[in-house]
Parts: C-alpha cells; structure tokens; sequence
C-alpha cells in the first residue's frame, strides 16, 4: 500500500470510527492511551504522527509506526475508536469492514487467532496492505500493514505469511491494550 493508501485507508477507518456528535476537543481522548505506542515496537521504530478526535459519541486515535523486521522496512498505521456503547461500536466495525479501500485488487482472508468479539482480517498484494479489524465491546481497533514499501532506496514485498505474522505480533499486542473493551 503506498503511503498515499495509508492515508486514505486511515481516513475512512477513522470516519467510521468517529460516530457524529459535536466535536469536544477540549475533552481528553481515552482512544489515545488505547493504541499501540512507540514501546510497542522494535528499537529505531518512528513514530510518524498521530492524530485523533473526540466527539459526543465516542473518540477516535491513529498512529503510523515505521519500524524494521529482520532488517527490511515496514509500516503499521494502528486505529483505535472507543463508543459511547457496543450497539455503536458495532455499527462502527461495520462501516470500518466495508469502506476499506483495496484499490480493485482481491482480498485474502488471513487466518489469525482471535482478538475480540468480530474480527476482519485480509491480505492484498502489490499495491495493497494487509487489514486486521476488531471490536471488543465498545471499542474498534484496526491495524494496517502495507505489503510493499520503498524506504531508503530499500524495497521490501511482505509475503501473506509475513504479513499474517506482523498483524498476529502486533495484534496481539493492540488487543493486550484493550483489555476487555
């Protein structure tokens, strides 16, 4: 997925996952302490910007991480939302689910352990990303993988096992951050 994908894939998960209602920005975010963190990843990870919004329904958090596996670059951007309750969060994981862009290429379902009450996880090749989904209770999370990247003249193809293996590792760590939901 190009970064350009990222950014839209971002958007539209962050769409769903900010339900409308007025904007309280004075209002803390508890999205923010919800998703991953720098900590979260190898040594040298980046993190390159976040962002997020409170509204009367609920908040929404995204942070892009770039970091290395094995020496090749990779990039995870990682979604959190949390609702006000589940009936909302189940609306969210379902507009998160559909409106995922995966530029007309197929999808791959990947197989990954369970992380919550709904799950979508999928894999696209070149030029696309790999998707991890989840609601737990009143919150949705969201990973994305891009499956090919060019950093530092150094280009890296993820395999869908690699991919699988990356959305499990740092799947298992979002969903260790949410607890419960």
């Amino acid at each position: 997925m190009k970064t350009r994908a990222v950014a839209v894939a971002a958007v539209a998960v962050l769409t769903a996952l900010t339900i409308t209602g007025a904007l309280a920005a004075a209002a803390p975010n508890p999205a923010k302490a919800l998703v991953l963190q720098r900590s979260d990843f190898p040594a040298g990870t980046i993190a390159a910007g976040g962002g997020g919004t409170t509204t009367g329904a609920g908040s929404g958090y995204a942070m892009t991480f770039r970091y290395r596996t094995g020496g090749k670059p990779n990039e995870l951007t990682a979604i959190v939302g949390v609702s006000q309750n589940e009936a909302l969060a189940v609306r969210m994981f379902r507009e998160a689910v559909r409106d995922l862009p995966t530029a007309g290429v197929k999808l791959t379902k990947l197989q990954l352990p369970r992380y919550g009450d709904e799950q979508h996880a999928s894999f696209q090749g070149t030029p696309g990303g790999s998707r991890l989904i989840v609601r737990t209770g009143s919150v949705v999370w969201a990973l994305l993988l891009q499956t090919y990247l060019t950093r530092g003249g150094q280009s890296h193809e993820l395999t869908k096992a690699e991919a699988a293996a990356e959305l499990q590792n740092y799947g298992a760590k979002q969903q260790r951050r949410i607890g419960s939901g």
